[in-house]
């Protein structure tokens, strides 16, 4: 398997700066901080930003790993819908799907960029195929909290500072449950609130479940796959109990 930082510098540049202006464009919040730009000026300013991120990142030395690995796997409804992604991409740690296939998957918005270009990129068929969207979506999570390398490493320490109040706060019991945090924002700003109906919510638990049971699946043939491409057996699927 070859590595993030492989990949970017035998990627077809120009392809891969479309791709990323495109999913620019189709944030809707990320439009709305531009309102005097046109859509051709905020997509050519995407693909400049993004451009210098990616020679920055080739001018890196890659931190290795034999155990982290990228791939893609059809995406979700929610995936779909809220990230405009017909494929979804994830991170695994080989160490640990050996013991349990059905681990979880790992975000990487605070991992520093040289570790993130030494992860192995999956050789399975489907991530191939779409290895533009792969790295396209690799640039939009390290470029979470920014592009700039200096303005990417203050934000990211704010945010372990935050993490930090935030785990004290919780140790000391000061906690709200989401769903009164989301009611009164609602209130806050005059949003209607959704009416009670068991039914309903029966019915859109089902669909829940189909979901949850589709992406196990999916994650499993694409771990499946990973694990078999370094000579070793993948468990038989098996349905959540």
């Amino acid at each position: 398997m070859k590595t993030v930082q492989e990949h970017l510098r035998e990627a077809d540049r120009d392809k891969l700066l479309d791709a990323v202006a495109y999913d620019t464009i189709c944030n809707s919040l990320l439009l709305l901080e531009y309102p005097d730009k046109t859509i051709a000026e905020i997509q050519e300013t995407s693909k400049m930003r993004m451009n210098e991120l990616i020679e920055h990142l080739l001018s890196l030395e890659a931190v290795p790993t034999d155990c982290m690995v990228l791939y893609m796997v059809p995406a979700t409804s929610f995936d779909q819908q809220f990230n405009h992604e017909e494929r979804s991409l994830c991170l695994i740690d080989l160490s640990e799907i050996r013991n349990d296939i059905y681990s979880t998957s790992y975000a990487f918005e605070l991992t520093d960029w040289a570790e993130t270009l030494g992860y192995l990129v999956a050789d399975n068929k489907l991530t191939q195929d779409y290895i533009t969207d792969l790295l396209t979506q690799y640039l939009h999570e390290i470029s979470f909290f920014g592009a700039d390398p200096e303005l990417h490493r203050e934000e990211v320490e704010s945010v372990y500072a935050e993490l930090d109040q935030a785990m004290k706060e919780i140790d000391e019991g000061h906690t709200i449950p989401a769903e009164d945090v989301f009611e009164e924002l609602r209130k806050e700003h005059g949003l209607p609130l959704d009416e009670k109906d068991e039914k309903l919510d029966e019915l859109k638990s089902r669909i829940t479940e189909a979901e949850i049971r589709f992406n196990r699946y999916c994650q499993w043939r694409e771990r499946s796959r990973i694990l078999e491409s370094v000579g070793e057996t993948a468990p038989e699927f098996r349905e959540e109990e």
